[in-house]
Formats: C-alpha cells, sequence, structure tokens
C-alpha cells in the first residue's frame, strides 16, 4: 500500500526522472485524508482517487496539468475510476481498474466498465 514512506518516495522519484502523462497507482490503502496528501509527489500532475475501504484498496490517477480534465467518475465499489480528457480535439477515456479476485465480482465490474464506454479513444490499466 501506498501507506509506506518508501513508496510514495520511490513514486515521486520516478516523476521526477520520467517524462510522465498519466500514472495509475492500484491498492493505495489511504483513506481520504491521506489520500489528499498525493498532491505532494508532482506539481505538474493533477491527482484524482478512489479512498480505500479500510486497509483494502483504492486508486489513484494522476494527469498532466497539459491535459484538461472533462470529467471523472468511480463505480460504487471503488473498483475502477475514470477520467475523461480532450487531447488535440479528440475524447480520451483512461480508465484505472483494480479488479476483484471473486469472479461473480469480477463479471460485475466488466459489465460496469462497458456502461462507461462510448465514442473516443480508451487506455485501460490497472490490477486484473
Amino acid at each position: 500500500g501506498f501507506s509506506v514512506m518508501s513508496r510514495r518516495r520511490r513514486l515521486r522519484q520516478a516523476i521526477t526522472n520520467f517524462a510522465t502523462d498519466v500514472i495509475a497507482v492500484q491498492e493505495t490503502k489511504l483513506g481520504l485524508g491521506a489520500v489528499k496528501g498525493l498532491n505532494f509527489l508532482s506539481r505538474n500532475h493533477e491527482v484524482r482517487w478512489v479512498e480505500a475501504d479500510g486497509t483494502r484498496a483504492g486508486l489513484a490517477l494522476l494527469i498532466t496539468n497539459r491535459w484538461v480534465i472533462k470529467e471523472w467518475g468511480k463505480d460504487e465499489k471503488g473498483s475502477f475510476m475514470w477520467i475523461r480528457l480532450s487531447i488535440a480535439n479528440e475524447k480520451v477515456t483512461i480508465i484505472n481498474v483494480y479488479a476483484p479476485n471473486n469472479s461473480r465480482e469480477r463479471e460485475e465490474l466488466w459489465g460496469c466498465l462497458g456502461e462507461i464506454l462510448d465514442n473516443g479513444r480508451y487506455v485501460v490499466m490497472g490490477d486484473f
């Protein structure tokens, strides 16, 4: 989880060393107060997150400030989050997934993902 300071430092170092536009983090294991602290990772990225349920799950997406976030959302269970952007006048949706291990719940997750897909380009990443 991201509650360990050394992991946050390693991510911050990677952000500094590489030209990153999108960073997806799964299983942050951070509650609302701690997740807000992710803003310290980069002045060049906007952070959106889904807080953890106790000490499990939690998601975060860091998006370069060069892109404008048009909208974002998450599913009810916190298994995925999405961000819609406009890049070079094209709609792009970035989806960060932390899929459950239970096969029935995983099937429900993919059904929910299908409901947010529409025209445009998609990037789906995460822990499947």
